[in-house]
């Protein structure tokens, strides 16, 4: 997945997330924007990887949560 698929904003997000760990870490940082950048990848491969969240959304959205960083989801 090209990095020039992703929307302004997820790539903005992407580097929220980037700066927030980086305060710590920029290895992990590094790390973790990795993982987020892989798993919109794997999605994106196939689309209907992943789960719906009704609760969250009714847009036909597939939500993938990384398995190294379960605290990060993709959309």
């Amino acid at each position: 997945m090209s990095v020039h698929a992703l929307t302004p904003l997820a790539k903005a997000d992407i580097f929220d997330i980037w700066s927030y760990i980086a305060v710590d870490s920029e290895e992990i940082a590094n790390r973790v924007e990795q993982a987020i950048y892989d798993g919109c990848a794997f999605v994106a491969e196939a689309p209907t990887r992943g789960h719906t969240r009704s609760e969250l959304t009714s847009r036909s959205l597939r939500f993938w949560t990384l398995t190294r960083y379960p605290n990060y989801t993709v959309a």
